[in-house]
């Protein structure tokens, strides 16, 4: 803290860790952004990354409160939801550690942020390398019409065979399912747009810039109604109204698109529910609220697919409820639904905060989101770690704006004389 009997306390930056802490943290976040994607790291490596990482940051100097953040409760409720799951229950601890090293991720990214000045522009080329790369590969495939072992002969009525006459192949890009590259690329795709453009425009020139944001918002564009994925191609809706809404925030602009989305979104499940079949979804949903009355304290973390299983005849397996809210209440109870809830409604928060300060990082951020919000009505991909990475690493970057003008909020506020607009001396005005 820097104080002047002149002024009020001004709050300034966190103490910059040692270069070689710092360096250590930022090869493990890229590391965790980008190979998570490519080459499809599991929860261990990650959690292993993200500690080494956290633990360079903080015996290098940054002190345990910059890492505090709006999502703290949430992220507390979430682990604590799943404690009393297992504890209950005495299953799902490979899935609660799988969201210990999700949080560590979270965490590790916020910390790489505020503590180096350029680091959220690169963490957002890092997601840019990352989804480029698994977009070009889903496009290979296509292009070269390879075999990837997923088809879909229609996008409305479920048929997934590969065994019809006349189906075509869905891609996956560098990932295992078509259905996990589609929010992977509703995620990563506008932030890694806004960050090409931002970042490259000084150095190659606008034009080039703008250029490459273009290539990749068209390449992963077309990966994404590659996929087949109905839930990513009504997201493409989504996307589109939230960018739209999130460039004029005005009040009646946000709750107007809200409630468009939401009447929209009403619409075309009641449609689907009359007069086509969401395949097994229905069934899954009432089996999933009939195991909610039976286990209010849930069932354990990734034990919604046996339970449902053991109820729907047939050969098909689930690993979960089909729904991202529910699968959460589900697993770990009303605490772990509390959890979620909360959770996505300081993100919502976060995003129209950012959107009326004008910050393109945070705009994408919530493009993004919103898609993924439409694509978990319908499934609940954040299971996988190949899908809950970029999903942090999209969350961190939005978190990181909203601390960095905390801080400047607080600096201006406090180095600002009784009727005077001078600076206290020191006072940090470069975060």
């Amino acid at each position: 803290m820097v104080t002047d009997e002149r002024t009020r306390t001004v709050p300034t930056a966190p103490a910059r860790p040692r270069r070689g802490a710092l360096t250590i943290a930022v090869v493990a976040a890229l590391l965790v952004v980008v190979a998570t994607v490519v080459v499809r790291l599991s929860a261990t490596p990650v959690a292993a990354l993200s500690a080494a990482g956290l633990l360079a940051l903080l015996r290098g100097g940054l002190p345990w409160r910059a890492l505090r953040t709006p999502l703290d409760l949430a992220v507390a409720a979430g682990l604590g939801a799943g404690v009393l799951a297992f504890w209950i229950n005495g299953h799902g601890g490979s899935r609660l550690w799988a969201h210990l090293a999700f949080a560590l991720a979270f965490y590790l990214l916020v910390g790489v942020q505020v503590a180096w000045r350029r680091g959220r522009a690169v963490l957002a080329l890092a997601a840019a390398a990352a989804v480029g790369t698994t977009a070009l590969v889903a496009v290979l495939q296509w292009v070269l019409g390879l075999d990837t072992g997923y088809c879909r002969a229609e996008i409305v009525g479920g048929a997934d065979s590969c065994e019809r006459t006349v189906t075509a192949v869905r891609v996956i890009g560098t990932l295992t399912n078509p259905n996990l590259l589609a929010p992977v690329l509703v995620l990563l795709v506008p932030v890694g747009c806004v960050a090409l453009r931002s970042t490259l425009g000084p150095r190659v020139g606008r034009r080039w810039a703008q250029a490459a944001a273009l290539a990749l918002g068209a390449l992963g564009t077309t990966a994404l109604v590659m996929t087949l994925s109905r839930g990513g191609l009504v997201s493409l809706v989504a996307l589109t109204v939230a960018a739209l809404a999130l460039r004029n925030p005005s009040s009646r602009t946000l709750v107007g698109s809200a409630l468009g989305v939401a009447a929209g979104i009403a619409v075309a499940l009641g449609t689907l529910l009359a007069r086509f079949s969401l395949g097994p979804r229905t069934e899954v949903w009432k089996v999933s609220l009939e195991l909610v009355r039976e286990h209010p304290w849930g069932v354990g973390l990734g034990r919604s697919g046996p339970f449902i299983d053991a109820r729907i005849p047939g050969d098909q397996r689930f690993y979960h409820s089909h729904n991202l809210w529910l699968t959460w209440l589900v697993e770990a109870g009303l605490p772990g639904l509390l959890a979620a809830v909360t959770l996505s409604v300081v993100l919502a928060v976060l995003v129209v905060r950012g959107a009326r300060r004008r910050d393109a990082l945070s705009i994408a951020a919530g493009v993004g989101l919103a898609g993924f919000a439409v694509i978990s009505l319908f499934d609940n991909p954040s299971f996988r770690t190949t899908v809950a990475v970029p999903l942090w690493t999209v969350v961190a970057i939005l978190v990181a704006g909203e601390l960095g003008a905390r801080r400047r909020r607080e600096s201006a506020g406090g180095a600002v004389d009784q009727g005077s607009t001078r600076l206290a001396p020191n006072a940090n005005t470069s975060w």
